[in-house]
């Protein structure tokens, strides 16, 4: 399910995107979807990539 418009995709469709572990805030997408840590699905609608830059939740899960 992508974060930002709560439509359903297979896992397939979605991009995985986690906080990089060298201590930064920046988000990175997982392309393997083994990266540690907890990480959020988006799906490949431009108008959900533009708003992921404002998506409280992925703010708080960058925290760890």
């Amino acid at each position: 399910m992508c974060v930002i418009c709560r439509q359903r995709f297979s896992k397939s469709e979605l991009t995985r995107y986690v906080r990089i572990m060298n201590g930064s805030d920046k988000l990175v997408p997982d392309l393997t979807g083994r990266a540690p840590g907890r990480g959020f699905y988006l799906c490949a609608n431009e108008a959900c990539k533009v708003k992921m830059a404002a998506f409280g939740a992925a703010r708080k899960k960058r925290r760890g």
